[in-house]
């Protein structure tokens, strides 16, 4: 192998060994679905307006007559940027130590959660913080990713109104 050869060919390896790798490609709604379903329960922040309306139907009916149709809950949005732009998100920690210390959450099943979303006008976009990192997905994808749950075997039923305070950071 001539001089020149040699060196191209190093030349050529090095620069294939610089070339940063690609990122990884996005989840399918299949495989997102299918992760949510390892979850017992996700833990969605409420808003100042759910905890008052809490309140205010303790008072009027007693702690023991409150049910989740007796007032209407909501839940806190962050925001993230996609494709340079800033976008709403629905937020949910698959643990206490993820969510911010002292904000209060509601427990849900994990097809409660995908229904809140459904419901949430506010938002085209969810995270879960996991202990694995941040599972990201869209309105447009929520079907598909409902149903691969379900196929999953998430748990669908509501559970019962409590609240539990974030403990991380």
């Amino acid at each position: 192998m001539s001089r020149s050869a040699f060196l191209a060919a190093g030349l050529l390896l090095a620069l294939t060994a610089c070339r940063k790798p690609a990122p990884p490609a996005p989840a399918s709604p299949h495989a997102i679905g299918a992760e949510l379903a390892t979850f017992k329960q996700v833990l969605m922040p409420l808003t100042d307006e759910t905890l008052e309306n809490l309140r205010r139907a303790i008072l009027l009916h007693g702690p023991e007559s409150v049910t989740l149709t007796s007032f209407r809950q909501t839940y806190s949005h962050g925001t993230t940027t996609v494709n340079g732009a800033k976008a709403s998100v629905l937020i949910a920690y698959s643990d206490p130590w993820r969510a911010p210390k002292g904000i209060f959450l509601q427990p849900m099943s994990v097809l409660q959660y995908l229904r809140a979303f459904a419901n949430d006008a506010g938002t085209d976009l969810t995270m879960l913080s996991t202990p694995k990192g941040e599972i990201f997905f869209t309105r447009e994808q929520l079907s598909e990713v409902s149903t691969a749950a379900s196929e999953a075997g998430a748990g669908g039923e509501d559970l019962p109104f409590v609240l539990i305070r974030g403990s991380g950071h």
